[in-house]
């Protein structure tokens, strides 16, 4: 008996769902008069109702075709560009009042994501209102000498003082203007009654908060980043490939990832990169993989991925790990024939096909089907250790 712990977990769930559309039946390949008194049939067919179906989570698809065997594995992290990566920053010390953002939430460059409060800030707005006074009295005395000059009754002396002034009175209001401008604050709304005492923390790029470092109240200066804002728009698969391993790996093949910690998810990419420096340590060399996702929001750079690097042109015909069940010593997958209506609701009649299995990798089995499955055909792909136990209990149980 192939599955004896599996039939006993899961015959308490097949008699619960038996009454929300009767027991699922089977079909001998060998007709006889029902009792056959312990010996082992080969069961060909099973059939399930709807409510069946649904309960115990039976998933159905297609066979897929991949490259299994002519590859290579490899282990690897998600990574980011130094440029897609930014730590958040204030350009002066002072005291977080006001966050604005969440982990998580998407930004976008020169976006507020944190206000400071600093009296330095008031300082320099101070001394700008200073400046503007400094450079509209310099421009007065400019004209002033101008004037005279143009009279013949001006001191060239006096011309030549005045110039200078005038130059370094906007010089220093330009550079109070440029400072206000990188704290955020616009320069013309500056007026003695309207003073700032908060200034704005801006993303310095496009992308998604990885990772706050402070909270409300928190004081902070211009070395204490408040948060990490990462753009994952090119995020890339760093894969450690063994020296072994290179004079196989090339350029342009096909990579398929999974994510360690959630190996359902699957991702393609392709190979644009190999490095020429070998890890002294691990004697592996680093092959990038550019991600071929619509959405790569939910990868997170420091993500630990499995690879498997294709070498060759080959593909071939494969099915989910789940989908593979041993019945008394052979593999079977399960196809579906036809979906009927019963009273209580539809039949799912499925075809119990054999199969020689292969090459296995990441999740997926190579399959050679003994009989005839065509490429269109709807086949159980996840769970089908269910209609294995119908099976197996019908082949061993039968009297």
């Amino acid at each position: 008996m192939k599955y004896p712990l599996l039939y006993s977990a899961f015959s308490s769930i097949f008699l619960a769902v038996a009454a929300c559309g009767g027991s699922g039946s089977v079909a001998s390949a060998e007709k006889g008069d029902g009792h056959n008194h312990g010996a082992k049939e080969d069961v060909t067919e099973v059939e399930v109702t709807e409510a069946q179906l649904k309960t115990v989570g039976i998933e159905l698809g297609k066979v897929q075709y991949k490259e299994l065997g002519d590859v290579i594995h490899a282990n690897g992290t998600l990574s980011v560009n130094p440029q897609d990566e930014a730590d958040v920053a204030p350009l002066s010390a002072g005291i977080i009042k006001r966050i604005t953002v969440k982990e998580g939430q998407s930004v976008r460059a020169g976006q507020p994501v944190a206000y400071q409060e600093n009296a330095e800030v008031l300082l320099i707005q101070q001394d700008y209102l200073t400046a503007l006074d400094e450079a509209k009295l310099a421009q007065q005395e400019y004209d002033r000498q101008q004037a005279l000059a143009s009279q013949g009754a001006g001191v060239k002396k006096n011309l030549q003082q005045a110039t200078a002034a005038l130059g370094i009175a906007e010089a220093k209001k330009d550079a109070l203007r440029s400072r206000l401008v990188q704290l955020g604050i616009k320069a013309e709304s500056v007026s003695p009654t309207s003073l700032y005492s908060q200034v704005p923390v801006t993303a310095p790029i496009s992308g998604v908060v990885a990772k706050i470092n402070v909270r409300t109240g928190s004081y902070t200066d211009m070395s204490s980043p408040l948060m990490t804002i990462v753009n994952n728009s090119g995020v890339f698969a760093n894969l450690q490939v063994y020296e072994k391993d290179l004079s196989h790996v090339k350029v342009g093949q096909h990579v398929e990832l999974r994510l360690t910690n959630n190996p359902s998810v699957a991702l393609d990419g392709k190979v644009s990169e190999i490095t020429h420096a070998i890890d002294p340590v691990t004697k592996t060399l680093n092959a990038r993989v550019a991600i071929d996702a619509a959405d790569k929001d939910a990868l997170i750079p420091g993500m630990g991925v499995t690879a498997l690097i294709s070498t060759g042109e080959s593909s071939v015909m494969a099915i989910p790990d789940e989908a593979i069940a041993g019945i008394n010593g052979k593999n079977y997958i399960f196809a579906l024939e036809d979906v009927h209506e019963e009273e209580g609701g539809k039949a799912y009649h499925f075809e119990l096909v054999p199969v020689i299995t292969g090459a296995r990798e990441l999740g997926f089995t190579q399959i050679t089907p003994e009989t005839e499955l065509p490429d269109s055909a709807t086949v159980v792909v996840g769970n089908a250790f269910y209609l294995a136990s119908i099976a197996a209990d019908h082949g061993e149980h039968n009297h």
